[in-house]
């Protein structure tokens, strides 16, 4: 007898002690999710979520409210957060995208809170609805997946647009991607009837006739970082263009001026044509005599003159021209003996200020023709 008390005190202690620690490791719960969806002519959604959170005896700042950011056709949707209650007071809340989910963070960082919470939460979201040829719809996960507590009662309305009817609607809970049916009421209500676990949710479809929403314009989004990893090849002519443009603006570009650029060169000095043309070409050219003639007449010795020819060539039948030399200087004042000899083979040992010769006698002869002095004229 004693035996047998010992094992009843024993059992109840167990079990005693088995409810104690099931109730703190399930303290927080949600006690009632429930929401309405309303669909409106510009394809957009707003939602209104009533959220009855007991965090029992457990302190916390607030809690977090996850959305996933893609539709039933994994297209882009935008969430657009309206307000935020608590206990229908204003409450403090922040947003955060990762991993193409919105996460609301609501709660204030220097309060912490306990027991019983109503939270009340109102977004508008685009992109939601999904078109297909013969209806569209609004299909959208209620409560999201991301709770770690679980749900001891959820249910969501649907409203359409003034006198419209769903053509088809379905509702589902459980884990992300259960097809287990959940219950539709007479008034339209869904329920899951059942209490959810951590991770899982409930989801509803509803389908109504086309033209009743207008259809939804996605903005096409450009991944700001992606397109330098994939264009930035393209770049690189702009960059070498801008470059050598700041190079050619800097030192480049001529200097300005009222027309062509003519270059000017100096002569070398002390040195007379005929001595440059020897360092050039290592010898003397004709044309290096025939510049030191015209240099000799810009030092005023001589003076040069282009005459019509006799005509005593033929009849004049060969056209051509002659030039005719007067001497104006005496040689002794030349520096340079070529200069003296060229001055000779001009007009002869013996020349004379005043002096005469033409072109044309010394290509007839070997010998310079010498031409009566005449007086110089100027």
């Amino acid at each position: 007898m004693k035996k047998t008390k010992i094992t009843l005190w024993t059992s109840l202690l167990f079990f005693g002690l088995f409810f104690v620690f099931t109730s703190k490791v399930n303290a927080e719960v949600i006690r009632d999710f429930s929401s309405t969806i309303s669909v409106m002519p510009d394809s957009s959604i707003i939602v209104k979520e009533k959220i009855s959170y007991d965090f029992e005896d457990v302190l916390r700042h607030g809690i977090y409210r996850t959305i996933s950011l893609f539709n039933s056709k994994n297209e882009p949707i935008k969430v657009e957060v309206i307000s935020v209650t608590l206990d229908d007071n204003t409450s403090k809340f922040t947003t955060d995208i990762t991993n193409n989910k919105l996460t609301i963070k609501i709660g204030d960082p220097s309060m912490l809170i306990s027991d019983k919470k109503e939270y009340t939460i109102t977004y508008r979201v685009l992109g939601s609805i999904s078109y297909y040829d013969n209806f569209d719809e609004i299909y959208w996960n209620v409560t999201g997946n991301d709770w770690q507590v679980p749900i001891l009662k959820s249910e969501t309305n649907v409203v359409l647009p003034s006198n419209v009817f769903p053509t088809q609607q379905s509702c589902y809970y459980g884990k992300s991607g259960s097809k287990i049916q959940c219950k539709i009421s007479d008034s339209g209500v869904f329920s899951s009837e059942t209490t959810l676990n951590a991770y899982e949710g409930l989801t509803v479809a509803v389908g109504f006739q086309k033209g009743v929403v207008s259809p939804y314009s996605r903005e096409i989004k450009i991944d700001k970082y992606k397109i330098p990893k994939t264009f930035w090849p393209l770049l690189i002519p702009l960059i070498v263009f801008i470059l050598m443009f700041i190079r050619w603006f800097k030192k480049g570009r001529d200097p300005k001026g009222t027309g062509v650029i003519i270059p000017q060169y100096d002569v070398p000095e002390n040195l007379t044509p005929l001595e440059v043309g020897g360092i050039i070409n290592d010898e003397i050219k004709n044309k290096n005599i025939s510049a030191e003639i015209i240099y000799l007449a810009t030092k005023g010795y001589i003076k040069i003159k282009q005459i019509e020819p006799d005509c005593d060539n033929f009849l004049c039948l060969i056209p051509g021209k002659d030039y005719q030399f007067t001497l104006l200087k005496e040689t002794g004042l030349l520096p340079n003996i070529f200069d003296k000899k060229i001055i000779k083979a001009i007009f002869g040992e013996s020349g004379e200020i005043g002096g005469k010769a033409l072109l044309s006698s010394k290509k007839s002869t070997s010998k310079w023709k010498r031409v009566e002095a005449e007086p110089v004229v100027g």
